[in-house]
């Protein structure tokens, strides 16, 4: 957001009611000496000096004098800020006096900025939240900042030239000074995201790549993703391709650019504003041509861009991940993983723990079971899949099939920890992949008669459930189970209802999965006829 020199209150100097023609001629020829002094000047000047005359040239800017209506003003105070004498000291003065004026005003108003110490933003998916909300909501918070306007342009001027040094004394400053009655408050991040966006403003002639150097110049990680946002979403003839190639030179750790690159691949904002060429493909090909050496960068930016997202975009994923053969296992299995990362979840999670390579759970977003609830309604389409993929894995690790197993005394290695019947989603969610899996096991020859036959005592159960199930997952589950059942046996577990709708529908279900199988029979006949 580009940040209006007004949206932060200036102190004004005091006038009398009335200004004679006299005082007001004075006043002029006082900026217009100034003026003259601050382009002429080539050789260090004091501290003092130098902030006063400028703060009476930025006071002169504000209230819009003519003198310096076809002035660049900025740019000149750019260009001159070197003179200044020590520039760390002349930074460290502004700032101090800038979080006291601050503290000041939080103390009178008895009111405190909610925010970080820019100290604290220096992991990446931290700077990326920051700067997303900074860059669809605008940086709101700039401006509870009550700050003297004149000092901002002095400081952001420094900050042009040192950004760096800034950086570092605003958060050295900050633990010093911005405590009020045993509460800290910051306002570093604020400040730095308004002084990036003040000077995206002042320097509209700057190349890319002279935003690039600057950004490495900051030395900050979330100033590097804040300009690379910025780089990455610019409106002008650049291509994709050829900015993603000019961000190669952003001094940043290559599993920290990926994440970036894979936030904007997800964004479909981003998606809706690029040409017909699908930005994902341009994306993808980057990722392949520069890291196809790099497990680690690939596998986070498979998590960053497909696993970890709102949605999951299936068939890129797949693309992407049949791409790169040697790591597909590993993709697939983050996949399982990523799904079971939960506390419903947690023998399942717990059982593959023991029995996948340990690497991996470096990569998914907690490193323990999760808290909460992974959004089962994200993966319901995606259940035939991660059964597949738990399939390979008992393939894997037979020993595992026989932990496998639904029932009331429950052995502490048992998949499910159950007191009495299961009734919400996430439980009818773990059931359908479990049986997935077992279904592509008994394809393969494994016998699961005995996984299968630990269930039954649950399906009473779903069979109440089905018609108020939102999501219709009890439905999925009581369809499945009677697919592995024999002929006898589904007939023997229909007459175990009462008489009712359940007994109809159960029925109802076997003809048509008799039904079914016929006409799969009859198929199957009439190919070996025509062979």
């Amino acid at each position: 957001m580009n940040i209006c020199k007004k949206n932060i209150p200036i102190r004004k100097v005091k006038t009398v009611p009335t200004i004679s023609k006299d005082e007001i001629q004075k006043s002029k020829d006082n900026i217009q000496e100034d003026l003259l002094w601050l382009k002429e000047l080539n050789e260090k000047v004091d501290n003092e000096i130098f902030e006063k005359r400028i703060c009476n040239l930025i006071q002169a800017e504000y209230e819009e004098c003519d003198l310096l209506e076809n002035e660049s003003f900025f740019s000149l105070l750019f260009s001159k800020i070197k003179y200044v004498d020590g520039l760390n000291e002349f930074a460290n003065l502004i700032v101090v006096k800038i979080l006291e004026s601050q503290k000041a005003v939080f103390s009178s108003e008895q009111k405190i900025l909610q925010g970080l110490s820019l100290e604290n933003v220096g992991e990446i998916n931290e700077c990326i939240r920051l700067v997303s909300e900074k860059y669809y909501y605008g940086d709101i918070s700039v401006r509870d900042l009550k700050i003297d306007y004149r000092l901002y342009i002095i400081l952001k001027a420094v900050f042009a030239v040192a950004p760096a040094v800034v950086i570092n004394t605003l958060v050295e400053k900050e633990k010093e000074i911005c405590t009020i009655e045993n509460h800290k408050y910051y306002v570093s991040l604020h400040l730095v995201s308004c002084m990036v966006s003040g000077l995206l403003y002042e320097f509209p002639d700057w190349t890319l790549q002279e935003w690039v150097a600057f950004a490495n110049k900051t030395q900050d990680c979330y100033c590097k993703v804040l300009i690379a946002q910025w780089i990455l979403h610019k409106k002008d003839e650049m291509s994709l391709k050829d900015r993603l190639n000019l961000l190669c030179d952003l001094e940043i750790e290559a599993e920290n650019f990926v994440v970036i690159l894979a936030n904007l691949y997800t964004e479909q904002i981003f998606a809706q504003k690029t040409s017909l060429q699908n930005h994902k493909d341009i994306i993808d090909e980057f990722i392949f041509t520069r890291y196809v050496n790099n497990k680690k960068c690939l596998i986070i930016f498979a998590m960053k861009a497909f696993l970890t997202s709102y949605e999951i975009d299936f068939p890129q994923y797949e693309k992407f991940v049949n791409r790169i053969p040697e790591l597909k296992d590993d993709l697939q299995m983050l996949f399982l993983l990523n799904a079971l990362n939960s506390l419903p979840s947690r023998k399942l999670f717990e059982l593959l723990e023991k029995n996948v390579d340990k690497d991996l759970f470096g990569y998914l977003p907690s490193q323990r079971i999760s808290k909460s609830i992974v959004d089962v309604r994200k993966y319901i389409s995606h259940i035939p899949y991660l059964g597949s993929i738990l399939c390979n894995q008992i393939k894997k690790c037979p020993h595992m099939l026989n932990k496998i197993v639904f029932r009331y005394d429950i052995h502490p290695d048992y998949i499910f920890e159950l007191s009495n019947y299961p009734t919400d989603e996430f439980d009818s969610y773990i059931l359908l992949i479990v049986l997935h899996a077992l279904k592509h096991l008994k394809k393969d020859g494994v016998d699961v008669s005995k996984e299968i036959s630990s269930i039954q005592w649950y399906m009473p159960c779903l069979l109440n459930k089905r018609q108020n199930d939102f999501y219709g997952l009890s439905q999925k589950i009581i369809e499945i189970y009677v697919s592995f059942l024999l002929e006898n046996e589904k007939k023997q577990f229909a007459s175990m209802l009462n008489p009712g709708e359940n007994r109809k529908y159960l029925n109802s279900l076997i003809l048509k999965e008799d039904s079914d199988n016929q006409h799969a029979s009859d198929e199957l006949v009439e190919e070996h006829s025509n062979d």
